[in-house]
């Protein structure tokens, strides 16, 4: 399997929770976190156990996805406008990530949170939060 570099990634987002055109975020996003697939365990030892031991719920989960670049308010298709618009937060949206070689993530999402991150001496950055509602699959 080949490395992939990430001019290769590809991040969007629907407009708004009514919409299923992606809109192209890439480059608006420096920081993608990780997405990942967790199996959902119980403890499942007894007393008298002397280890704790688990086991598989036949359930599968996935964690939040934060996402993160330089804050933008002017351009129409940019963060602030289609992450920061507060009466859509909560909304659930559709959302792809491509890796690049047909290696593509989508689903849909619940935005649960955006902040504008400024520091003194440096430009402004925003984070995006951004969690599953469901299963992550691939496009058909």
């Amino acid at each position: 399997m080949a490395k992939r570099r990430s001019d290769e990634v590809k991040v969007g987002i629907s407009s708004s929770s009514g919409s299923s055109v992606i809109v192209d975020l890439s480059q608006y996003v420096d920081t993608i976190g990780e997405v990942s697939i967790d199996p959902m365990v119980n403890e499942t030892h007894t007393f008298g156990d002397s280890w704790v031991e688990r086991t598989y719920t036949g359930v599968r989960g996935t964690s939040p996805i934060v996402i993160e670049g330089y804050y933008d308010d002017a351009a129409a298709s940019g963060p602030h406008a289609l992450l920061g618009n507060a009466t859509d937060m909560g909304s659930e949206r559709n959302f792809e990530i491509d890796f690049g070689a047909s290696d593509v993530v989508n689903g849909k999402v619940i935005l649960t949170g955006y902040n504008r991150l400024p520091k003194r001496g440096e430009l402004t950055r925003y984070r995006s939060t951004w969690t599953p509602t469901g299963a992550l699959g691939s496009p058909t």
